[in-house]
């Protein structure tokens, strides 16, 4: 918590504002770090079909339509790389501190 303090005491944040960006972004950590462990052992496969099933009919659910476009992305979607997913988030994040100076 000092560490992050410290790093963001040059900014123009308040105190506040400090403690919700640290907030924020412990959270953030928090839950890339909560993806990276192990997961449960593998389930019954007809589990997993009836999971991806699912996540199917709510890809055609037309009262749905942002989460079934989301859900179809997810199933169609390459391997997400975790380490280039943290770093763009921990990115974004600080990059939405303003300047101390007011500059961007």
């Amino acid at each position: 918590m000092d560490t992050l303090l410290a790093v963001l005491e040059p900014t123009s944040l308040d105190l506040g504002e400090t403690m919700e960006f640290i907030a924020h972004f412990t959270s953030s950590v928090a839950t890339f770090a909560i993806n990276e462990r192990p997961g449960p052992p593998a389930r019954d496969p007809a589990d997993a079909a009836a999971r991806v099933d699912h996540l199917r009919r709510i890809a055609e659910d037309p009262e749905l339509p942002h989460l079934a476009r989301a859900v179809q992305g997810m199933l169609t979607a390459a391997h997400v790389d975790m380490d280039a997913a943290f770093r763009g988030t921990v990115d974004r994040l600080i990059g939405s501190i303003p300047a101390a100076d007011g500059t961007e």
